[in-house]
């Protein structure tokens, strides 16, 4: 007896959901467990590096609120915007494993923390989980909008504690 059905047919948002929450699965894994591969890590000790990753991860954050700020185009724009946030938000954790495989200290742990957890809610969306009351997509919307702003609020201090003490 399986307990999932064989013959389920998962929509192109679910298997993007589901890989973003293996994704998310391994980053977290890979973090708690202070698992570090090498060549990763002699790259992020380079100023530079830790530069260009963090102005690539800044980039994306940008590009995402660029996807909120342009949702009042015509529905099937919408959409292909809709699914292109989805696979930007995909890959989220794993720029930020490159960018940092630890979750640091202090307020770093903070945005490592409010960040994953931002994945998390993106990922575990409303079409995912078959929300059908307009309500509680509505809440869903508003958590994900909060954590949105948290992460961003949190990235430019970030900005500012890095180049105000270098």
């Amino acid at each position: 007896m399986t307990i999932i059905p064989l013959d389920i047919k998962l929509s192109r948002n679910d298997r993007i959901s589901l890989t973003g929450l293996i994704v998310i699965s391994i980053v977290l894994l890979l973090t708690t467990a202070n698992y570090n591969i090498e060549p990763l890590l002699s790259f992020q000790k380079s100023e530079i590096y830790k530069q260009l990753t963090g102005y690539l991860l800044f980039y994306f954050i940008g590009y995402q609120w660029y996807f909120a700020l342009s949702r009042r185009k015509p529905v099937s724009s919408a959409q292909n915007k809709l699914y292109i946030h989805k696979i930007t938000g995909l890959l989220m954790p794993v720029l930020l494993f490159i960018h940092a495989m630890q979750s640091g200290y202090a307020y770093q742990t903070l945005i490592w923390g409010m960040f994953i957890t931002h994945c998390i809610v993106g990922v575990l969306n409303p079409d995912l989980l078959r929300f059908k009351r307009r309500s509680l997509r509505f809440y869903w919307f508003i958590l994900h909008i909060i954590l949105s702003i948290m992460v961003s609020g949190l990235l430019f201090y970030h900005l500012y504690v890095v180049y105000y003490y270098t």
